[in-house]
């Protein structure tokens, strides 16, 4: 292959994708105008129309038939009804316990094991059983990470958040990030990365600052990102300045030669606030999981944050989603 620069090949590179994107463009534009398109666009809302209006037709025809349905349809979601109430209680007891619970003493246990022996040795399986089945389980799962060469310690993980944002103003994001801030978890050991959009540019940066010289101070460290527009062959949304934010992350991350496996990446909104205990709760939970970079780890969501600040109906929809999020 002859000599050629890397600017040469990046441009070469930007001719190509463009050629492919005005292509993709084009096709896409004569399939629309092929009249079976049409006809396929109007498929999935007549089947809704019809699965709505057939009680009704059957109904002048076979009244056996639909009341035999209306029965089954009903007993259906009485059972899914009973099924989420006992799902939702049950995740209410998690998320109470899980609030009880002291994670910086777990992690403790994880990182010296010696301690849990020493704990059960001091408190009698009849004094409080469920907690000293709880730390016997632990131990025996921190024998199992040492024996598959799992198990690390809480000193190596580090905290990414990932926190994208699009002309949210200052107050709303202010909120979410002294949420962070307030964290129980070493500050040292949390990465903020505000991800904003060229769209956005001059609000995004002015308020990135005020965030910076408000809370830099709680962050091992502050990475500012701004998400160039138009970028060929992508999607514009959330997604994409998420992963805009995250490539900008992983080149502070080589630079600082911090392995990818001690790396937890939090992608959250920017009306997204955080217990106090959410960041020590999740690296407990994974530095005690199997296979863990395997998994991703998903919190209760609570959408409650301006609850009374809202009109009734969508105080209603915000609960209900809150209650089928846990359950």
């Amino acid at each position: 292959m002859p000599n050629t620069s890397a600017l040469q090949q990046e441009n070469l590179h930007s001719e190509i994708t463009g050629s492919k994107t005005a292509i993709n463009s084009r096709v896409d534009g004569l399939i629309r105008k092929h009249p079976l398109w049409r006809v396929l666009e109007i498929i999935p809302g007549s089947i809704a129309w019809l699965a709505l209006a057939m009680p009704l037709i059957l109904s002048f025809y076979s009244p056996e038939l639909v009341a035999s349905f209306v029965i089954i349809y009903t007993l259906v979601w009485l059972f899914r009804s009973v099924k989420l109430s006992v799902n939702l209680y049950r995740s209410y007891r998690h998320s109470r316990e899980a609030l009880k619970t002291d994670w910086s003493k777990m992690i403790g246990f994880n990182d010296y094991p010696e301690k849990i022996d020493y704990e059960l040795r001091r408190m009698s399986e009849e004094e409080d059983p469920k907690k000293y089945f709880e730390l016997l389980h632990l131990g025996n799962q921190i024998k199992t990470l040492k024996q598959s060469n799992e198990w690390k310690k809480s000193k190596d993980i580090h905290h990414a958040i990932i926190f994208v944002t699009y002309k949210e103003s200052y107050q709303v994001i202010r909120e979410s990030v002294r949420s962070y801030a307030k964290s129980r978890y070493p500050s040292s050991k949390l990465i903020l990365v505000l991800a904003g959009e060229e769209a956005d540019r001059e609000n995004f940066l002015v308020t990135a600052k005020k965030i910076e010289d408000e809370f830099g101070a709680h962050f091992g460290e502050v990475i500012v990102t701004l998400h160039p527009s138009n970028l060929p062959g992508e999607i514009r949304g959330k997604s994409a300045n998420a992963t805009w934010g995250a490539k900008q992350l992983k080149k502070f991350v080589d630079r600082k030669k911090i392995p990818y496996d001690n790396i937890i990446i939090s992608n959250f909104d920017a009306d997204t606030v955080a217990h106090p205990q959410y960041f020590s709760e999740l690296t407990f939970k994974y530095l005690t999981t199997p296979k863990r970079t395997e998994k991703a780890y998903q919190p209760t969501h609570l959408f409650h944050n301006n609850i009374w600040d809202v009109p009734v109906m969508i105080r209603m929809v915000a609960q209900s989603c809150s209650f089928w999020r846990m359950a």
